[in-house]
C-alpha cells in the first residue's frame, strides 16, 4: 500500500509541473541519431497549418500489398544466457481482402554472450552478404536478428509485386549499427525501380518536440483541429543528400489516417519513390478503416497478431523446455534454482 505524504505529494507535484512544460515548451524538434552520432534527419522548428496536406484516397481492388512483423521473447533467464524465441511473417492482400500468408515457425535459441555474437555474425553475413560492422548487446540479439529476417523477407516480396503494390514495414525505414545502410538502400532502392510503394509505420516514435514531448502527438493535435473531419499527412523531415552517413532511409511523416480517428502515426516513405507522397498515403487510408483499429493499417494489425509470442506460447514453452531438460537428468531443485525468480516470490507476498 502507498502511505500518502508530504515528501510523495511534492514529488507528484513536479512530476505535474514537468509534463506541462513538455507540452507547453517552446517548440523546437529534436531528431534521431546517426551511427556516427550525426543528424542526418533535420526537422522543421514549426508546425504549420497550411502544409497539412490530404491523402488522395484510391481504389484498392488492383493493388496488393504485403505486410510484414515479427516478434521474439525470452523463455527462460538464467542471467549469464537465456533461452529465447522468435518468429517473423507476412500476410498478402489483394483488393482490402487477405490471399495468402508466409509465417515461420517459432525459432527457439538458446544464447549466451559467446553464442549469441556468432549466431548474429551468422544471419548477418547470410542476409546481408557482409561482416556487421557492430554487434548487439547480448539482450538485443533476438530482436536484431529478427529484424534482419523481416527485411530479408521485404527484398524476397519485392519478386511477386508489380509497380502501384505495396510493402508495409512495421517501423521506421531507419538503418542501425545492425540493420546495415547498404542493405536497406538495396532493397529500397529496388522497389522505387520497380514502381513498389514501401512504407513503414511506427506505433511509436523517439521523435520529440522541444527537450521531451513526443513529436508525433504535438502533430496530431494540430493537424487533428486543423483538418476536424479529414485524414491527413504532415511532412516533419528534410533529408541531406549530401550526408556521408545516411541512416534514414524514409521521408518523415505525421499522418491521421482516419478521419474518425484521434491517433497519428509517424510514416516513413521509401525516400528512392519519386511519387507524391499523397499517393501511398491514399493507399494507406483505404486499408485503415477497419473498425477495432480505425486509422491503423489493417495488414500490419493482422500480421501483428499472427507473428506476436502471446504469454500463452511463452509459457507453454517454458514447460516443454522444462520436461525436456528433467528428462536429460537435470534435478527440478536445480531448474528452480537457476531459473527461479524471487522477484515472484516478493511481488506475489
Amino acid at each position: 500500500m502507498i502511505i500518502n505524504d508530504h515528501a510523495l505529494e511534492e514529488s507528484l507535484q513536479a512530476s505535474a509541473r514537468l509534463i506541462k512544460e513538455i507540452l507547453f515548451e517552446a517548440a523546437y524538434f529534436g531528431g534521431e541519431r546517426g551511427v556516427d552520432g550525426s543528424e542526418p534527419l533535420r526537422i522543421d522548428k514549426d508546425i504549420k497549418e497550411e502544409l497539412f496536406d490530404e491523402p488522395v484516397k484510391k481504389s484498392i481492388d488492383s493493388i496488393k500489398a504485403v505486410a510484414i512483423d515479427g516478434g521474439s521473447a525470452k523463455i527462460v533467464d538464467g542471467g549469464s544466457f537465456y533461452v529465447g524465441v522468435y518468429r517473423f511473417g507476412r500476410l498478402t492482400f489483394f483488393g482490402g481482402e487477405q490471399q495468402g500468408e508466409q509465417i515461420s515457425a517459432p525459432t527457439v535459441e538458446a544464447l549466451s554472450p559467446q553464442t549469441s555474437t556468432e549466431r548474429f555474425k551468422e544471419i548477418h553475413l547470410e542476409v546481408t552478404g557482409s561482416d556487421p560492422v557492430a554487434l548487439p548487446t547480448f539482450g538485443e540479439i533476438l530482436g536484431a536478428i529478427r529484424t534482419l529476417l523481416e527485411w530479408q523477407m521485404a527484398e524476397e516480396s519485392l519478386g511477386e509485386l508489380q509497380e502501384g503494390d505495396l510493402i508495409l514495414m512495421d517501423g521506421s525505414l531507419k538503418a542501425t549499427d545492425f540493420l546495415p545502410p547498404a542493405f536497406l538502400e538495396r532493397i529500397l532502392k529496388k522497389a522505387a525501380q520497380k514502381g513498389v510503394f514501401l512504407a513503414g509505420v511506427s506505433k511509436k516514435s523517439s521523435l520529440s518536440f522541444g527537450k521531451y514531448a513526443p513529436l508525433i502527438q504535438r502533430a496530431g493535435a494540430i493537424g487533428n483541429g486543423a483538418k476536424k473531419d479529414k485524414a491527413w499527412f504532415y511532412p516533419l523531415s528534410r533529408l541531406d543528400e549530401g550526408a556521408e552517413s545516411i541512416i534514414n532511409f524514409g521521408a518523415v511523416y505525421a499522418a491521421r489516417l482516419s478521419p474518425l480517428s484521434d491517433f497519428a502515426f509517424r510514416i516513413d516513405i521509401n525516400r528512392f519513390d519519386t511519387r507524391p507522397p499523397a499517393k501511398v498515403m491514399g493507399i494507406l487510408q483505404s486499408i485503415s478503416n477497419d473498425p477495432v483499429y480505425l486509422g491503423y493499417p489493417y495488414p500490419l494489425a493482422a500480421v501483428h497478431n499472427r507473428v506476436r509470442i502471446e504469454p500463452a506460447d511463452k509459457e507453454d514453452l517454458r514447460y516443454r523446455l522444462e520436461g525436456l531438460t528433467l528428462q536429460e537428468g537435470v534435478p527440478l531443485s536445480d531448474w528452480e534454482a537457476l531459473f527461479g525468480n524471487f522477484h515472484d516470490i516478493l511481488d506475489t507476498n
